[in-house]
């Protein structure tokens, strides 16, 4: 692609003055709706020149008077017959015929080559058909030939957004209005981008703008849209000016229950009630009550507003009326506790005799109630009896937050006990009732790490079932087939838990074949098969619930964002050292994110448009926040790792053997591939698609089956470095996130960078309090200094900073100022975090110290490290942590890098393993 030239920015466009501006693009509205009702239409891009729109009032920066630095001056239009034709191109744009369009361009072109918004028109063209740097030419050559159009700026900018280049196409709509500054629809392209970008003063001023351009109604969709930017910027006294402008437009107001109304007066109330003025926001419920559409979101927001003004008994007279409508809604419970003033538990007693039916409300008051009370156990005596009985497979599940309180553990298991071995007459009337308690317990024991005894009873819980000697039923289905399925999951997921993870995929698998009819069973069985590395059998197994008639399942399954099975799948071929196709899925899942940002494009007029205000905030708010989702931070740490691993791997030449195999593979699927692909086309052209499905889609094969792109990358650490810059945006509270950017800025030598990371580190952790946390900051800090300290190529000032930084942060005590002895401060954090303890911050402590003496060249002492706490009791060691939890004290130890360090991590690793089997 050619190099993209940075249009001059506008002279007279809207600026971004903001409130005032706003405030006076509010008054002049406000004027003009007293005057008569001459709609003031503007032209758009679609419609030539000589249908200008009449001056409106100025907005700030954007005057109606000549601009000191007048714009050049337009080029003479085409001849009548030639200016139809290309007004006809314009149609056939709108039309998507792109192909046809070219054609009647280049025809111009051959009679007027200097025309340039023919050449502009030609670059659009050609960009809807995927020829970007034949685009790129031609709407840069039509901004030369002609630069007094706004149209070729309009062009150019339209180029750029297709390309995703949003900057760089604010610029150039900036320079088309310079040039007709009332031009709507080069207005609203530029506050869609804006919104889009989150720069909510222009996105306000813009459409503050727009607003003083017409009239009556169709002044309406301009003022709330110039009401949400002002909300989004918290201006809300604006924000309520502009709605009440908004419903002046009506005269009279519309009938009560009018939709688009009614979501006007319900925004409105909330712009109220989020400015803290609820005492106005409840007068205005019982104003507009009778109007909208929903009377429930009424009663809700009339409860909440008197409980925030202190009016608790009101509230709680509304919270009790809205508990009679959904005695299982959190928020309703939760606001009448707030308002009654008692203890959560007194409260929910009287709930639960009253709503006997609610399992929240139960689970609740569990919750609430002391593990020592009377009531807890009474309580929890009577969940368990009621659930058993009845045969509710989510009983265990329901009690999941009493697994935070240590002391409640016991006291379900004797109950659960207590059940099995002398069951009520309830219980006891139940033939599944034994099955499902052995199922609970199991569930129970597997919280708690208990693998042995998770695996007996969920042994007994299978032969209780009926195992392999169900009967079978008239639809050919086995009597306990279902209960058998969950069953199976349940064994699969704790001997997953123990680490044992192909003899799970076996487990899974039987549980797949109870019933072959199951997608949810499939796909749980596909995912135990990539973790157990299984990846051909597992693509085979998910195929099974593809359509029969896809040229390519797999391929679909990414199309539809299928994220689950894109992240297994990279991280299974991660595991097997496979870096192109696991980088190949990664960057599929990351693709897909930068679609649901890109998505918001198609939602900003049309939510305007039907008025769903509230709903439009919140999605402007989540599209801010959509990388936060876990897949993409789980995606983007496996992505940074990966990368980081295949740089080390490439740095080793010829002598890594397999990833030169590797890559001499993937070189032969894209010749492959590149001869399939041109097959295709050529059946494409000649109407021959012997792959074509019953939809009639046709499939393209992929030109890079096995990641080549990614392993032939030019550098791989700045392709970390460019997710760690997204991962830090998305997860800036985690710390994981830091140590990843501290490990990329460290290979790119980017010290003061590395100092903020270590920074950023101490910033979001209680070092005091969780040890893992001092653990992580200690191994990243100590190896920082290590490196700038013994590295030749390192400025002295760089080394005094990161000294001077790790110094203070950590409060080292130490003679030397311009130096630490990290030797020494190894022994002192081993002396403080690695004497007692156990589980995982023991580990953790041991894990860190063995990192820091392996990056300074000290590998015996990691190995006497990790040697003496293997060698202490295994219970004070693992105590009952899981291994998911227990893996960072390997993997910390492996992120040191070498093969010493692989060895230590695996001998860790293995001895864990051991104490799962043997306990």
């Amino acid at each position: 692609m050619p190099p993209k030239r940075k249009p001059a920015k506008p002279s007279s466009a809207p600026t971004n003055k903001a409130a005032a501006a706003a405030a006076a693009a509010a008054s002049a509205a406000k004027a003009a709706a007293k005057k008569p009702s001459a709609s003031a239409s503007a032209s758009t891009t679609a419609t030539k020149n000589n249908n200008k729109t009449p001056a409106a009032p100025a907005a700030n920066g954007a005057s109606s008077e000549p601009a000191p630095d007048a714009p050049p001056e337009k080029k003479p239009p085409l001849p009548g017959k030639d200016a139809a034709v290309f007004k006809n191109t314009l149609k056939l744009y709108e039309n998507k015929q792109h192909k046809k369009g070219l054609k009647d361009v280049d025809a111009i072109l051959k009679k007027f080559p200097e025309h340039g918004e023919s050449h502009s028109m030609r670059g659009l063209f050609l960009s809807e058909l995927d020829r970007k740097p034949e685009a790129y030419d031609e709407a840069l050559k039509g901004t030369q030939l002609d630069p007094g159009s706004h149209m070729v700026w309009h062009i150019q900018g339209l180029v750029y957004r297709k390309d995703k280049d949003y900057t760089h196409a604010i610029e150039c709509y900036k320079k088309a209005l310079s040039i007709d500054a009332h031009n709507v629809q080069i207005l609203r392209d530029l506050s869609i981008m804006q919104i889009s970008l989150r720069d909510f003063e222009g996105y306000r001023h813009t459409r503050s703008f727009m607003v003083r351009l017409f009239r009556g109604a169709p002044q309406r969709i301009y003022l709330i849209s110039a009401a949400v930017g002002s909300h989004l910027l918290e201006d809300f006294d604006l924000t309520l000016k502009f709605l009440d402008l908004y419903m002046d437009t009506y005269k009279p107001h519309p009938p009560p229950r009018n939709w688009e109304f009614s979501e006007v007066l319900m925004y409105r109330n909330q712009v109220l009630a989020e400015s803290g003025a609820l005492d106005a926001a409840l007068s205005n419920l019982d104003a507009i009550e009778g109007q909208v559409c929903d009377p429930r979101w009424v009663r809700e927001k009339r409860a909440e507003y008197l409980l925030g003004l202190g009016r608790n008994e009101p509230a709680m007279e509304a919270y009790v009326k809205l508990l009679h409508e959904n005695p299982d809604h959190r928020g309703y419970i939760e606001g009448l506790i707030a308002a009654s003033g008692e203890r959560a538990c007194i409260v929910l007693e009287g709930l639960v005799d009253d709503y006997k039916k609610s399992h929240l409300m139960q689970a609740m008051l569990l919750v609430a109630a002391d593990a020592d009370s009377e009531l807890f156990d009474e309580r929890l005596a009577a969940f368990l009896e009621a659930n058993v009985a009845r045969g509710v497979p989510s009983t265990l599940t329901n009690l999941t937050a009493l697994y935070e309180d240590p002391a409640k553990c016991p006291i379900i298991e004797r109950h659960l006990l207590r059940l099995l071995s002398d069951p009520p007459a309830a219980v006891a009337a139940s033939a599944d009732a034994p099955m499902w308690l052995e199922m609970f317990l199991a569930q129970h024991y597997d919280r708690l790490a208990d693998y042995p005894r998770a695996m007996h009873h969920i042994g007994r819980a299978i032969s209780a079932a009926g195992g392999d000697q169900e009967e079978e039923g008239a639809d050919g289905t086995s009597r306990n087939s279902t209960a058998l399925a969950d069953l199976l999951l349940l064994q699969a997921r704790i001997i997953k838990h123990t680490g044992d993870v192909n003899r799970a995929r076996d487990v899974a698998n039987a549980m797949r074949e109870t019933d072959l009819k199951d997608r949810y069973l499939n796909t749980k069985c596909t995912k135990y098969m990539l973790r157990a590395g299984s990846i051909t059998e597992a693509e085979e197994t998910i195929k099974l619930f593809a359509r029969p008639d896809m040229a390519d399942p797999l391929r679909d399954l990414v199309e539809m964002q299928c994220q689950w099975f894109m992240y297994e799948s990279g991280a299974a071929h991660a595991r097997a050292g496979r870096p192109g196709p696991a980088l190949k899925r990664f960057e599929q899942i990351m693709a897909a994110f930068r679609d649901y940002q890109d998505d918001q494009f198609d939602f900003h007029s049309y939510s305007l448009r039907k008025t769903t205000l509230r709903a439009y905030v919140e999605m402007v708010d989540w599209a801010h926040r959509v990388r936060a989702h876990p897949y993409f931070t789980r995606t983007a740490r496996a992505a940074i790792l990966e990368n980081l691993r295949l740089a080390d791997r490439r740095e080793r030449g010829d002598q890594d053997t397999d990833l030169v195999q590797q890559i001499a593979e993937a070189q032969d699927a894209v010749a492959v591939a590149k001869k399939a692909i041109a097959k295709k086309k050529k059946e494409l052209a000649q109407g021959k698609d012997t792959d074509k499905d019953k939809y009639g889609a046709s499939t393209i094969p992929d030109a890079d089956p096995l990641g080549l792109t990614h392993l032939m990358h030019s550098d791989p650490v700045e392709a970390a470095h460019a997710i760690v810059k997204l991962l830090q945006q998305a997860a800036p509270k985690a710390i994981e996130t830091h140590v990843l950017a501290l490990a990329v800025d460290m290979r790119q030598a980017s010290w003061a960078f590395a100092l903020r990371d270590v920074r950023k580190m101490v910033s979001v952790s209680d070092l005091g309090a969780d040890a893992v946390a001092a653990a992580t900051v200690h191994a990243s800090a100590m190896a920082l200094v290590h490196a700038v300290q013994t590295r030749e190529d390192v400025e002295s000032e760089l080394r005094d900073l990161v000294v001077k930084g790790v110094r203070e942060l950590l409060s080292l005590d130490g003679e030397d100022a311009d130096a630490i002895d990290v030797e020494a401060q190894n022994e002192l954090f081993v002396e403080r975090s690695c004497g007692d303890g156990t589980g995982l911050p023991l580990l953790a402590s041991v894990a860190a110290a063995a990192h820091v003496a392996l990056v300074s060249g000290n590998a015996d002492r990691a190995e006497a490290l990790v040697g003496e706490v293997l060698g202490r009791d295994p219970r004070s060691v693992w105590g009952a942590d899981s291994l998911k939890r227990l893996s960072h004290s390997w993997e910390l130890i492996a992120s040191a890098g070498g093969a010493r360090a692989e060895e230590l991590a695996q001998r860790i690793h293995n001895d864990a393993l051991g104490w799962v089997a043997r306990a």
